[in-house]
């Protein structure tokens, strides 16, 4: 499944009203939901798409222009992509966009060496998804401020 916003622009990364445009990737629908309608009951923030798969991950990003990409750490793991682009692979190729977003990687597990991986391979931040409703509009504004 893939959600678009009909209104989402697709040429720049930030509205012209301020609001920070997300993309969130996660085939877990419920954690989607909750996440956005969190997100967007506050102002100025806006999920401009949900997906569920990798290589929807990347065109959105791509046509969308979001400066936060929230990626689940096991759907980079997962789906139709071949072996040699999954996983750290596919977080360097979001990286590697010509107006890349800042990459929160989020996972049910708190685990050290995912964390790491997921930093190495040049995720702006890892985030057990227990912790979304404390820390996430805090860390968003943290990372849209850095770029």
């Amino acid at each position: 499944m893939i959600t678009k916003d009909s209104n989402a622009p697709g040429t720049s990364a930030q509205s012209a009203n301020g609001v920070i445009r997300i993309i969130i990737a996660d085939a877990d629908t419920g954690f989607m939901t909750s996440i956005q309608d969190y997100l967007q009951a506050q102002p100025g923030y806006e999920v401009v798409a949900r997906v569920e798969s990798c290589m929807d991950t990347l065109v959105w990003c791509e046509e969308l222009k979001p400066q936060i990409l929230i990626l689940d750490w096991h759907l980079m793991f997962e789906g139709l992509l071949p072996a040699e682009q999954k996983g750290v692979t596919f977080l360097q190729k979001i990286k590697a966009l010509k107006n890349p977003p800042a990459v929160i990687v989020a996972s049910r597990l708190s685990l050290d060496d995912h964390r790491a991986a997921a930093l190495a391979a040049g995720a702006d931040e890892f985030m057990p998804k227990t912790k979304f409703p404390q820390l996430i509009r805090p860390l968003i504004k943290q990372l849209v401020a850095k770029s």
